[in-house]
């Protein structure tokens, strides 16, 4: 299980391309993604 950050998916949503931003391009499908409930309100 990964727990991604805010800061990664706010730059994710932005298209900003990065080590961090790409992770979970990579691993969707092959591992479970986790959000905080504070991330996700």
């Amino acid at each position: 299980m990964i727990l991604v950050d805010s800061s990664v998916w706010i730059d994710y949503f932005k298209g900003i391309i990065s080590p961090q931003t790409e992770k979970p391009d990579q691993l969707s499908g092959a591992e479970t993604i986790a959000v905080g409930d504070l991330i996700l309100a």
